[in-house]
């Protein structure tokens, strides 16, 4: 996901500007359970079990409210206390899945779902903005970058970029079913994908492909970014995280393959935070936060807070150091 909020009034990606000290991090499960977890790790501040199925994604805004994208038909809006926001919310779309959530600055709220449509919304009060059928496909990742374009990769293997005003601006169509999708800030869209084996790809601004790793043997299932050192992390269904480098803007590079999890566990979520830690969720029912040490990984710590797989995950920044 990406990092956003206001300085000194007005918004910008934080990731790109500001070091954070205090963070919030959020996961849900597969027991439908969303909660916060303390920043040490010791266990979760609430839980929020309000969905009637699995919460598929999860991202938060700047003031902290968390809004999730629920296999039930709604996207709800849960604030810092975690209770439900009613005012306006949550939003409902009969006989969707929803699939993925995405804030983005100056207050909306990007969702997909399994039908190939997009919903604009407005994060005051979960109005329709728009809405746009973007494919006939389901929507397995949706990411939006600072200038509120929407990033889409679908089960066919097409990336759609779609602008603020719900105008595809072009689209990119590989041979690989997508799991998800995170924009970069240069405009750039990292997949992670997987056909006869796991890829993580870059697809540029003007929607031509810069590199392609098809390095994994299992499903990647999320790739996250450091925008300060570009790097990319791709998180397999083996557990393994592997980690890769622009060297330019049209050519990539594989440093190190990480056996981070558990043998026989599947790295379900991956986020990487302002100061390079990065988060991982597993199917053995625990969040990690890792230090990159160039040539490995250090678990700062673990912790299990419900006994069900970890489906997804968001980081944001609360206290700048």
């Amino acid at each position: 996901m990406a990092f956003y909020g206001k300085i000194n009034g007005e918004w910008q990606k934080l990731s790109s500007f500001e070091t954070y000290k205090d963070y919030l991090l959020v996961a849900t499960d597969g027991n439908n359970n969303v909660f916060k977890l303390f920043r040490d790790g010791s266990g979760s501040d609430w839980n929020n079990s309000s969905s009637t199925n699995i919460v598929s994604d999860v991202d938060l805004d700047e003031d902290l409210n968390l809004y999730t994208a629920g296999q039930d038909g709604f996207v709800r809006k849960i604030d810092p206390s975690g209770v439900n926001v009613a005012s306006g919310w949550p939003f409902e779309s009969t006989g969707v899945s929803f699939t993925s959530v995405s804030v983005a600055p100056r207050g909306y709220v990007y969702a997909s779902g399994d039908g190939g449509t997009v919903w604009k919304l407005d994060a005051s009060d979960g109005g329709v903005v728009w809405q746009q059928s973007v494919t006939s496909n389901k929507i397995n990742g949706l990411s939006a970058d600072f200038g509120g374009n929407v990033y889409t990769g679908d089960a066919n293997g097409e990336v759609i970029k779609t602008n603020a005003a719900g105008d595809e601006v072009w689209s990119y169509s590989g041979t690989e079913t997508i799991n998800d999708v995170n924009a970069g800030a240069d405009g750039s869209v990292y997949v992670a994908a997987y056909g006869s084996n796991g890829s993580v790809y870059k697809v540029g601004p003007a929607g031509n492909l810069k590199w392609n790793f098809n390095t994994f043997d299992n499903i990647v299932n999320d790739v996250a970014i450091n925008e300060r050192t570009g790097a990319v992390y791709g998180g397999d269904g083996s557990g393994n995280i592997q980690k890769f480098t622009n060297a330019t803007p049209d050519s990539g590079s594989k440093t190190s393959v990480f056996s981070a999890q558990p043998a026989g566990s599947s790295v379900n979520t991956i986020d990487v935070d302002e100061n390079g830690y990065v988060y991982t969720g597993d199917s053995n029912n625990t969040v990690r936060k890792l230090e990159d040490t160039g040539g490995g990984f250090n678990t700062v710590w673990s912790a299990s807070p419900n006994s069900a797989n970890i489906i997804s995950s968001a980081v944001l920044f609360t206290t700048k150091a």
